[in-house]
């Protein structure tokens, strides 16, 4: 009777504090609900959001000397500004292996082509670009992934002749952003990986850069 009569007090105790104390209970509700809400991926959206916009916030106002590109990285634009002047589109194959020739000259260790090659060239050029890359021997084509939802169908590559003296990376990017399609992030297809061995395209040039 007295150990009984003993925790009467301390449980009216905890009860009157729970009482006073609505707050705790709301804090528990809501600990519960973000839970539930990360495990289903509905704060996804919010996250993707703010680290997206830290990102840009970084390029544009951050220390030009941290957030340049890597002295060891050559970019070669090929955009409104480029074709403007180049006064023809797309680029011909002739030229492109031009620029193959004179960056592997400059003793490049990796040779990026965004460009995905799938087709003859029209004006019979494909030689001359086969040459450069050959003599090169270390060009990194770009591919693309077929995919149903989450689901690796197929990968579409350069035609046979350039595939075969290449090597290649897939290029599915896509907007993680529901303000601005600007706003992308690299994504790694374990399946594509496993099916046919194919990295993403800036996964294969740093491995080739290493």
């Amino acid at each position: 009777m007295g150990a009984a009569g003993s925790r009467g007090p301390s449980t009216l105790n905890v009860l009157s504090v729970l009482k006073g104390r609505f707050d705790l209970p709301l804090v528990v509700f809501l600990f519960g609900l973000a839970l539930f809400a990360e495990y289903q991926e509905s704060l996804t959206i919010v996250e993707d959001e703010t680290i997206s916009y830290r990102h840009l916030l970084r390029s544009g106002y951050g220390d030009p000397a941290l957030i340049a590109p890597s002295p060891d990285v050559t970019v070669v634009y090929t955009d409104e500004d480029f074709y403007e002047e180049y006064e023809v589109y797309p680029l011909r194959r002739v030229d492109l292996a031009t620029i193959i020739a004179r960056l592997s000259a400059m003793g490049a260790s990796v040779i990026g082509v965004d460009m995905l090659l799938d087709f003859n060239s029209a004006y019979g050029e494909d030689p001359s670009l086969v040459d450069a890359l050959v003599e090169a021997g270390n060009v990194l084509m770009v591919s693309t992934a077929e995919m149903v939802g989450e689901e690796f169908v197929s990968i579409n590559k350069s035609i046979p002749k350039i595939d075969e003296v290449t090597i290649s990376g897939y290029s599915n990017i896509s907007s993680n952003s529901t303000v601005s399609e600007k706003i992308v992030r690299l994504r790694v297809y374990p399946d594509i990986n496993e099916s046919i061995g194919e990295w993403p395209f800036s996964v294969r040039a740093v491995d080739a850069f290493g």
